[in-house]
């Protein structure tokens, strides 16, 4: 027992025991301990709010805060949680944000502008483009839209353009040249030209032209 402090006579040169007889315990002041299981941490009612293990590893009841980064000893080795004990969310600085219900991506107001549901699915509310195809990942079976909710136009490289008026045909001008209305009918700044038959759909119901807009010939075979 001492009343003052230990006092060493140089600097870096004694040990406190030595490789056989070794001290069992640590007990300093600042409510730390170090012992066979490691070094513990306690608040100042006793209780022990974190450890470092033997093993290397650390325990806490409260949060790690670092000023630097996390990096693994080596690479690719290492986990950030395991199969049974996973971390409920992740804040990244980007305005990612990983939860229980998926990815998010915040702008810097922190709205959400989009989202990767853990289904797997996604939702935006702006655009998506893509440098390649989209691809479904088994055929006939995936849809573009559904019933309750349709896209209103589709544009195609070939100047094709689908949208509410129906289906146009456009020149590399940009000029429409036919076009499929909704209700079924053709229209076309050009002939018509067919490999077989025109047959009507019902007898005696359809006609060739009408009595303002009437053909000017009529050739056979």
């Amino acid at each position: 027992c001492a009343a003052a402090d230990f006092v060493l006579s140089k600097d870096n040169i004694s040990k406190l025991g030595n490789a056989t007889k070794r001290f069992s315990d640590l007990h300093l002041a600042s409510n730390i301990h170090y012992g066979t299981n490691g070094i513990s941490y306690k608040d100042e009612s006793g209780t022990t709010r974190a450890y470092l293990r033997s093993d290397g590893t650390l325990h806490t009841s409260g949060s790690v805060c670092a000023d630097k980064d996390f990096i693994p000893k080596k690479d690719n080795v290492s986990k950030l949680g395991n199969a049974t004990k996973r971390f409920s969310d992740l804040h990244l600085a980007s305005n990612i944000h990983y939860g229980t219900n998926g990815i998010s991506f915040k702008d810097n107001s922190g709205i959400i502008r989009a989202y990767i549901r853990s289904d797997g699915t996604l939702h935006t509310s702006g655009s998506v483009c893509a440098d390649k195809d989209f691809i479904p990942k088994k055929d006939n079976v995936s849809k573009l839209g559904n019933s309750a909710k349709r896209f209103t136009d589709l544009y195609l490289a070939s100047n094709i353009h689908y949208g509410t008026n129906g289906l146009v045909f456009k020149d590399n001008v940009g000029t429409t040249r036919a076009y499929f209305k909704s209700d079924g009918s053709l229209h076309t700044s050009g002939s018509v030209c067919a490999g077989k038959d025109f047959i009507p759909k019902k007898d005696n119901s359809s006609k060739l032209g009408s009595p303002a807009k009437r053909f000017t010939d009529l050739h056979l075979a």
